[in-house]
């Protein structure tokens, strides 16, 4: 394995323009480049990426926690908390203030990782870059969300107890698969199942948020309801709070080396994938064939977790200080009505989009609606009647969750 310390260039916090509606982060840190854990079915080795030799040469952001601080203080955030002397609360108040740590009210959901590769894979064990980031993001009062497929970040639990006294954590575990010999295949040097479950149980005691990543689901291997089902149980018999499912898609660059694992290992789905995947658009979407039995296993997903009374959407994060709640809790279940139609349900994109326009509209709205008629919502908010009828529907009937609104 090699390491490389590398500076990042500019910036290292990614902010979205719009909380992502599957995680509710509004932002992402990275400090690695590059992904130990070798997971057969990862994005991270997509062209898009350009991340060279990706599970045997980790970049390792050594200015990532500097950066960060600096991000921070642009957005006009000023640490709160004082861990260590690099705080500006060290130097006015002196090394013997006993504040009591504070939350900061307005600080949007942070994801203390990037989608590609983990921030606790081996090389946080040596670097402790995820650590530093930790404690800077403590300082600052910050909620966090991290994600993550090692039970290393078990490591930290120190840390993540003192945010819970200020603000908001959620830890998620990605768990695809419950046999550990094919989990073991498809994600070498990760945690095992059984590892990162024990670690959801420490977490839950805890007082954090839990929940499940179950993605990327393989087709023929653990995108069936055996596999789902097992997840399921395993997670509500440890009162995990939320799963979520998605499928594999495979994008130009780790399509070759994924057909290349399939056709050593699963040589009998080799077909399949290639039905699935040969035609697949850039963003790696796989084309259903007809003869395949488990196309919409997120229904067979859905199905279950209302059997286990479970949900299968992640809460939406609200900061206590913002002035739109309503706004933010309502977009939220507009974004997850979208999912339940279009992916659970299989009705065309087209035909929900409604749901994520007036949602954005929503939470980029500066007024609270609470007190919005009908008839307001659609001058507003430039909406359709159906559709202000049913956002007045949701505010007026206290409509908390968006399977309340299943057909």
């Amino acid at each position: 394995m090699k390491y490389e310390k590398i500076k990042a260039n500019t910036r290292i916090l990614n902010l979205y323009k719009n909380a992502d509606p599957w995680f509710w982060i509004s932002g992402s840190i990275n400090p690695y480049r590059g992904c130990e854990h070798a997971c057969i079915y990862c994005d991270g080795r997509a062209n898009f990426y350009r991340i060279p030799n990706y599970d045997s040469h980790i970049r390792v952001k050594i200015n990532a926690p500097e950066l960060l601080r600096k991000d921070l203080n642009k957005l006009g955030f000023t640490p709160i908390n004082r861990t260590g002397k690099s705080t500006i609360e060290y130097y006015l108040k002196g090394d013997n203030s006993q504040e009591d740590p504070k939350g900061e009210p307005n600080a949007p959901l942070l994801a203390v990782g990037g989608g590609v590769c983990d921030v606790y894979q081996p090389a946080e064990k040596k670097f402790k870059i995820t650590r530093k980031i930790l404690k800077i993001l403590f300082d600052y009062g910050f909620p966090i969300d991290i994600l993550t497929k090692s039970n290393l970040v078990l490591r930290d639990m120190d840390l993540i107890k003192k945010f819970l006294d200020i603000s908001y954590v959620n830890i998620a575990f990605s768990i695809t698969l419950m046999d550990e010999e094919l989990q073991k295949l498809f994600e070498p040097n990760a945690s095992t199942t059984s590892e990162r479950f024990e670690a959801l149980i420490k977490f839950k005691e805890l007082g954090c948020l839990t929940g499940v990543m179950a993605m990327p689901l393989l087709p023929g291997i653990g995108a069936n309801k055996k596999n789902i089902e097992s997840i399921i149980s395993k997670a509500n018999d440890i009162d995990v709070d939320y799963i979520i499912f998605s499928g594999l898609t495979l994008k130009p660059g780790n399509k070759k080396f994924f057909y290349k694992f399939i056709d050593k290992h699963f040589p009998h789905l080799s077909e399949l994938y290639h039905k699935m995947y040969d035609d697949a658009n850039n963003f790696g979407t796989p084309i259903m064939p007809d003869d395949y039995k488990e196309t919409n296993f997120l229904k067979i997903a859905h199905e279950l977790c209302k059997k286990y009374n479970i949900s299968d959407r992640a809460p939406r994060y609200i900061p206590p200080g913002s002035s739109i709640k309503t706004n933010l809790k309502v977009s939220e279940i507009l974004y997850n009505l979208q999912y339940l139609k279009q992916w659970v349900n299989g009705e065309k994109w087209y035909k929900v989009k409604k749901y994520t326009d007036a949602a954005k509209k929503i939470e980029n709205h500066p007024i609270d609606i609470k007190n919005y008629s009908s008839e307001d919502l659609q001058k507003k908010l430039d909406l359709k009647k159906n559709t202000s009828d049913l956002i007045y529907k949701i505010i007026n009937e206290n409509i908390s969750h968006y399977t309340n609104l299943e057909d």
